[in-house]
Formats: structure tokens, sequence, C-alpha cells
């Protein structure tokens, strides 16, 4: 959001003027009125928290607030924002997702609320499969994610019933594509579902950002069940540098931030590593590549499912945690 300026002007002929940032924040911020120091407290405020309120300095009343703020209200700037919830409106009127029905290759738009309410299983038809042909970027920027190749749609209908965690990959082929989301800075929110029982002894691509140069990625796998942040430098791809050592079996919010200085990573809010070392490697093309790597070797097929990928061109470790926190409350992972 741009700046606005403010300029006073004097009866003296002289002014001054005044720069107001309407950048997004989540966090406290202070400032000065009239020499005393008053706090704005813009973070995340999970639903169905108390909040207790004073009138008068005296008396305090205790107000139940059932909040649960869109993500773009949160803190905005993404880059891309990809999730079968409407991060832009509460009532889920925008398109979400455009699916192909396997019975007979029909395909449709589907709005948020209509993946919700069951629009979506209805028209796909009991006992068969829908595929997702295109994942709509809700970030404003136009970065859907699609896939054209019918065989390597990822599902989000599995025999009639909606897929639990989100959009399903198989590990073999799947994988969703859009233009280069890499920049100096990235941060990026996964809600993912993984599994021990399959592929542990590959690094399977979650996400991979690529600007035919350096890349970023989210790595599960290799060595049971730990999970990797690497890049496509030798030396992060021989464990002598990795991220993630806890487990992300089963369904994590991933949070994952890279700058020139740093790399940090958490699993479900919790810091799993933090290197000096930022990120870079080899990419072969200017690419985003969701349950894949750009080059599709074929061990780095993810199997699992996403939810949610938020990507931000910028270092967002100052907001982190109130991002966490809008994300956790709608999915309750932790």
């Amino acid at each position: 959001m741009a700046d606005r300026t403010l300029t006073i002007n004097h009866a003296d002929g002289g002014s001054e003027t005044y720069t107001i940032n309407r950048d997004k924040f989540a966090g406290v911020r202070s400032m000065s009125v009239d020499g005393d120091t008053v706090t704005v407290d813009h973070t995340a405020v999970p639903k169905e928290q108390s909040k207790e309120t004073t009138f008068g300095g005296s008396q305090s009343i205790t107000i139940k607030r059932e909040i649960e703020p869109l993500l773009s209200e949160v803190v905005g700037g993404a880059s891309a924002a990809y999730s079968l919830r409407d991060l832009n409106d509460k009532a889920g009127n925008n398109k979400v997702v455009r699916v192909r029905r396997a019975s007979d290759n029909a395909e449709k738009d589907f709005k948020a609320k209509e993946v919700s309410n069951g629009t979506l299983v209805d028209w796909v038809g009991a006992g068969n499969d829908g595929f997702v042909e295109a994942w709509y970027d809700q970030s404003g920027n136009g970065n859907d994610a699609t896939q054209s190749v019918a065989g390597s749609q990822p599902k989000i209908v599995d025999a009639g019933v909606l897929v639990s965690g989100g959009i399903d990959f198989d590990g073999v082929d799947d994988r969703l594509t859009c233009p280069s989301l890499y920049s100096s800075d990235i941060s990026v929110f996964n809600v993912v579902t993984t599994s021990n029982t399959v592929n542990t002894n590959n690094y399977m691509r979650m996400i991979h950002l690529c600007d035919g140069s350096d890349s970023f990625q989210l790595t599960r796998g290799g060595r049971g069940d730990i999970g990797k942040l690497i890049s496509k430098n030798t030396v992060f791809q021989s464990g002598t540098t990795s991220f993630l050592h806890g487990a992300i079996n089963g369904e994590n919010l991933i949070s994952a931030i890279t700058s020139s200085t740093d790399t940090d990573a958490f699993v479900d809010g919790s810091l799993q590593s933090s290197s000096s070392a930022s990120i870079v490697g080899s990419g072969s093309s200017a690419t985003t590549t969701i349950g894949a790597r750009d080059d599709l070797l074929s061990s780095s097929f993810f199997a699992g499912s996403h939810a949610e990928i938020i990507v931000y061109p910028s270092d967002q470790s100052a907001n982190r945690e109130a991002i966490e926190a809008n994300i956790n409350n709608q999915y309750d992972i932790y």
C-alpha cells in the first residue's frame, strides 16, 4: 500500500510535511502522542479469544470476540496465494480452483464456498474423481498454478469424496506450475500433509521456486521422516547443512524465510533451524513448480497433499507469528 503525505501550512508561510506509512503490518507498534507512548496491537487475534477492555481506567469488562481475520487483512504483499478457502472474502465468493471431472473430462471453476458446501463433490458425482487443472492465485498477481496434462493433474475429489488434506499429489508425475516466484528474499507458508510410508528414500519437492539460476525449495524426505529445506547447491543436497530436522509426518504448517543473510525454518510455529547462509543454487528454468523439482527428476515428485501455499517476495519475519496464527485458526494444526 502506497505511502501518503500530509502537509500542514502555517500562517507565517511555513509548512510541515509528514509521511504516513500505509504498509500492512502484523505486530505491535508504538507512537508518541503529547509526550505519552501509545502502543497499537496489529497482531492476529485467534478466533474465540476473550479480550479484556478497560473503560475509564477503573472498570474492566471481558468481551468474547469471535474473530477470524482474512489473511489479506493480517498482512499484504504476497506474490502468490493458493488455498481452497477464500483469502479475500469471508463469504467465499471468489473462485479458487478449476476442476476436471474424470467421467467425461468436463471442466468447471469453483468458488471457495462451493468447495466447502458440497457443490464441487456433487458436480463430480458419486464414485468419480475430480482433478485440478488450475489452482487460482488469490494475491491479485495472476500467478495461477496450472496443469493442462490430464495424467499429471493432482486430485481434489477421490471416488466421490473431497480429499481431506486439500489437493493430493501422487508422487509419480503430478505437479502444478506457474511463473517464477523467486526473489532474493522469500517467505513461504505451507499447509501440507505428508506420509512416512511413501517415497521415504527420495527428496520429494513440495514446492520449488526458480529464476533460471538460483532456486529455493521446500523438500520432504530422504532419510526416513526427516524434512529438509535445501537448494540445488551441492553442499545443501549433501546433507552437510540441512534444515527442518524434526518430523513432518501428517498435517503441518511449514514456514521458511530466507534473506541475503539468514535462513530460518519453522514447523508448527517452532523454530527447527537457523542458518547464516542464504539459499542459492541452480534452477533450470524461470518457473515455480508445486509438487516436483523444476526439471521433473523422477524421484523428486511429492506424495502428499497441499491445502495452502502463501509466497511473499520479502522477509516476513516480523509478521510470521501473525500469519501462522491466522493459518492455524483455519486448520487447527497445533
